[in-house]
């Protein structure tokens, strides 16, 4: 039994023969579909990535803090838990 050969230029001849088979199968709106769901899953990425800083402004002590959190904490005007309470006293 041989292996495939899985070299980039065989992958990237399999992938440009997918892409025209779906293409040809699903027709302009199928393609069109798929465009829109890839778009869709790169924004709900971004979505989550962003909901790092401020769950970690939540949860975090005062430990050192990123460029991202003190952007989140200008703009949402998040504090940390241990910055409410001391600013309440």
């Amino acid at each position: 039994m041989t292996k495939p050969d899985l070299s980039k230029t065989n992958l990237a001849k399999q992938t440009i023969a997918f892409v025209r088979d779906f293409a040809g199968f699903a027709g302009l709106s199928g393609v069109w579909a798929a465009t829109l769901s890839a778009i869709a899953a790169a924004f709900e990425g971004v979505g989550i990535v962003l909901l790092i800083p401020i769950l970690s402004i939540v949860t975090a002590s005062d430990s050192d803090t990123g460029r991202i959190h003190q952007i989140a904490i200008e703009v949402l005007g998040a504090r940390s838990r241990r910055a409410q309470s001391s600013s309440a006293t």
